[in-house]
């Protein structure tokens, strides 16, 4: 409670003018600060800062923070340490605003970063994962939005007036984007008997008085065609999304029930009974995802009723339909996870047992699918 006082103090107050206890907490307060979250150690930073302890403020707090960030090729700079999703100043959108907006409250001192030249990079790299996670994330709460917002806006004066554009050519073809006011949203679709070879290659430039703007651009790409299910190959692994796909037999040893991988040569027979292995990979965590596995005709699910499920350390909602099984996610976080379920084959045959995707609400690009794949199944004698 001390540190938000006095972080509140230092917005608006002659560091002269502190009674005498308020500079004894203001003192304190640079005594344990290694045993804080990264929020309230930036917080007395940039309290230590205004309050006239710059050197603390910069060479120790700031510094130590700033050193046990992570930068990642495509995502930007941020902290790996685990988020408290019940506590709002444990979490990781309010410290990552806050070490933006203290790294430009330093970089507009007159000295600058001039200790630290490496931190102009720095402030580049927090807002590009800032703005990578509103891509796929719903921010905590309303005062976290405006910190972020804040944060972005005072480290890029002139971003919310500049003209910068996006020119994008599709092969020959220079399509005339119009941009949405205030946003600069932008949406163009090409017909399918439009679409010809040389628009395989996509070239992005940016134009205006903003094209060096720190504050990234992005987009999604789609092409959607109607493939036989079992020519579906597995998607590249490009969109942070992995997704594997995999159906076990289950059979009976003189060691117990074992899972045997099953092989595209493999014939079943009815009253087999399947295990659907689906692994996901996610190199961030999303919030509000949607996973779809086909099945095939001949099988049916062991479980029938929709409801909520828990598995490997993931809630999600499942519903039950007659083709296919629809995993609902309100958040995953970082990491790999692995979810079975069991179905048995109820009739013989030849079927395709499709495909599997998974897309995020918020970001319909950030989503992937496994290959095609087919069973085959006899009567059992």
């Amino acid at each position: 409670m001390e540190i938000h006082y006095l972080y509140a103090l230092s917005l608006n107050s002659d560091p002269g003018n502190l009674d005498v206890v308020q500079q004894h907490f203001l003192q304190a307060e640079k005594q344990n600060w290694q045993q804080k979250s990264n929020y309230l150690q930036l917080m007395i930073a940039a309290t230590q800062y205004r309050m006239g302890d710059q050197g603390f403020a910069v060479n120790t707090g700031l510094s130590a923070v700033l050193n046990r960030s992570i930068l990642k090729a495509g995502i930007g700079r941020y902290w790996k340490e685990s988020e408290d999703y019940y506590n709002w100043s444990s979490s990781a959108l309010p410290a990552q605003a806050l070490a933006i907006s203290l790294l430009t409250e330093v970089g507009k001192s007159s000295q600058g970063y001039s200790t630290h030249p490496e931190w102009q990079a720095y402030l580049s790299e927090l807002q590009r994962y800032l703005i990578g996670q509103k891509q796929v994330n719903h921010w905590p709460a309303t005062r976290a939005t405006i910190d972020a917002c804040v944060a972005i806006i005072d480290a890029t004066p002139g971003e919310l007036t500049s003209d910068r554009k996006v020119n994008v050519q599709i092969g020959h073809l220079k399509p005339d984007l119009t941009k949405e006011a205030g946003t600069g949203y932008f949406r163009y679709e090409i017909a399918g008997k439009d679409i010809t070879p040389d628009m395989g290659k996509v070239t992005l430039q940016l134009k205006g008085a903003g094209k060096n703007s720190p504050v990234p651009v992005y987009g999604g790409l789609y092409w959607q065609y109607i493939s036989p299910i079992k020519a579906v190959e597995q998607a590249p692994k490009t969109t942070g999304i992995t997704l594997e796909k995999a159906l076990y037999k289950e059979v009976n040893t003189t060691s117990g029930k074992q899972l045997v991988a099953l092989k595209s040569t493999d014939i079943l027979q009815v009253g087999d009974k399947l295990v659907s292995r689906l692994i996901i990979h996610l190199d961030r965590g999303m919030d509000y995802l949607h996973l779809r596995e086909m099945r095939a005709a001949g099988v049916q699910p062991d479980q029938n009723i929709s409801g909520y499920a828990y598995q490997d350390g993931l809630s999600y909602y499942q519903a039950i339909s007659d083709m296919t099984t629809d995993l609902y996610f309100d958040h995953i976080s970082k990491g790999a996870y692995v979810i079975e379920y069991p179905v048995h084959v109820s009739h013989a045959g030849s079927f395709a047992a499709g495909t599997a995707t998974i897309e995020s609400f918020y970001a319909p690009s950030f989503a992937t699918h496994t290959e095609g794949v087919s069973i085959k199944a006899t009567q059992a004698n």
